[in-house]
């Protein structure tokens, strides 16, 4: 008999010790978006935002940590939400996200996005260093595309909206979407985009496609500003706790890191130079403004 209740205690004892380990799901949400999140193929986890989730992981060892790759479109409907449980890598911080989420201190900032073009339609507006973006997108004989909801900035993504009714503005809403642009842009579909430094060279570097045979960078006029990228979690008690946690990640040290590996994917040395002087720069006057 008091070997029968040892057998029971030990049953309940394993089965409360199996249930006690159980941790709790935290969803990662990734945008399909090479080379910040490479999702795919030989160079999978390579991207900065890659770096930038198994830090934040590390961070956070008593959950389940799932990762849920999304388009912009996919996203903009869980910035909606208040369910709790739910983090986003890396993104810049807009309206339509602050209402329900919660945003960590900054851990690099994007530099000024380009306009891109290929060679021909470059020497056709005059082989231009700058270009007026808004003037340029009413011009109906030249096919602009972009990706929906992608987040620019303000003044930006306001022309944009404004022009998307014109049937010279072409939407694409697929998953790694700024890909899908350049190879839409080389394949003559749409005649210029914009894009980000790295996002620009990724076919080049990831040789899929040469870069510098085909395309011609444009700098827009008016359009310098500096987009600060953050990681984000859910506006509830549990996303505050969460969000001070991975503040205290955001150190110097792990930064230096997120931003060797971003400039791995420009290849130019000089444009690297730029990127990280603008790193520098952007965080020294952040810690002279905090004292």
């Amino acid at each position: 008999m008091i070997k029968r209740y040892i057998f029971i205690l030990c049953i309940f004892s394993h089965q409360y010790t199996v249930h006690a380990e159980v941790k709790p799901l935290l969803r990662w949400y990734q945008y399909d978006l090479p080379p910040y999140h490479i999702l795919r193929g030989d160079l999978a986890g390579q991207g900065p935002l890659d770096l930038m989730l198994s830090l934040w992981k590390d961070t956070l060892p008593d959950y389940d940590h799932k990762d849920i790759p999304v388009n912009t479109t996919r996203m903009l409907r869980e910035f909606s939400s208040t369910r709790d449980h739910r983090c986003i890598t890396g993104s810049f911080i807009f309206p339509e996200s602050t209402p329900n989420w919660l945003w960590s201190a900054p851990i690099y900032v994007e530099p000024p996005v380009l306009l891109v073009t290929r060679k021909e339609i470059w020497e056709q507006l005059g082989k231009p260093d700058s270009i007026e973006f808004e003037n340029l997108l009413t011009r109906q004989s030249l096919k602009f595309g972009h990706f929906d909801g992608r987040i620019y900035t303000g003044k930006i993504d306001q022309a944009i909206q404004h022009a998307s009714q014109y049937d010279h503005v072409i939407t694409v809403a697929s998953h790694a979407s700024g890909e899908s642009l350049m190879k839409m842009l080389n394949r003559k579909r749409v005649d210029y985009i914009l894009g980000f430094i790295t996002e620009i060279q990724w076919l080049n570097l990831s040789k899929q496609q040469d870069y510098s045979t085909h395309f011609k960078t444009i700098r827009l006029k008016h359009h310098q500003e500096l987009q600060s990228v953050h990681v984000g979690c859910v506006n509830t008690n549990w996303g505050k706790q969460t969000i001070d946690a991975l503040n205290r990640t955001i150190t110097p040290e792990n930064q230096s890191k997120i931003w060797q590996r971003y400039s791995r994917w420009i290849n130019d040395s000089m444009l690297i130079e730029y990127f990280l002087n603008i790193q520098r720069d952007f965080f020294t006057r952040q810690t002279i403004d905090n004292e």
